[in-house]
């Protein structure tokens, strides 16, 4: 069985656990990419890198020098979700998705944000206002990564 954490209003320091958070993406040539860092989502699981070496201003604010786990508290780097989910991205973004990850191994909590070690993709919200070929593309990668699709205004 997978231990769950409930997320509070408290900041809880890194530690190994598995919750569930919320994230966006952006469907670029069928695949999600990540909106900020442009990193493709090429399988359901992904695990962060630390992006220490990045020329600013694309580092992160808090960079940690010695080798780390993603997500470590003293560093920005890891894969970012959120306690609620983004209603407006997929509404706004012409290419954008809204989604349920499962989060794991070292995770810290910051406010509103999440950053872990590794995230997999659980579900992925379709808007019935967008054009037929992206609720396509949002389908196809949904089959793909055997997650489950849901309407955008059920995600919460």
């Amino acid at each position: 069985m997978i231990h769950t954490r409930e997320l509070t209003g408290h900041p809880i320091p890194a530690e190994r656990t598995t919750l569930t958070a919320f994230r966006t993406w952006r469907v670029v040539d069928g695949e999600l990419r990540s909106p900020i860092l442009g990193v493709t989502w090429r399988s359901p699981v992904m695990r962060a890198d630390c992006y220490r070496d990045l020329p600013l201003p694309v580092r992160a604010p808090r960079v940690l020098a010695e080798p780390h786990l993603p997500g470590h508290p003293a560093c920005s780097c890891g894969i970012s979700a959120t306690r609620a989910p983004d209603l407006d991205f997929p509404r706004i973004d012409f290419r954008g998705v809204a989604g349920i990850v499962e989060l794991s191994g070292q995770i810290t909590l910051e406010g509103d944000t999440v950053r872990a070690e590794e995230a997999q993709v659980v579900a992925l919200a379709l808007y019935d206002r967008w054009p037929r070929a992206h609720r396509d593309a949002v389908r196809a990668i949904a089959e793909r990564f055997e997650a489950d699709l849901v309407d955008l205004g059920d995600l919460v």
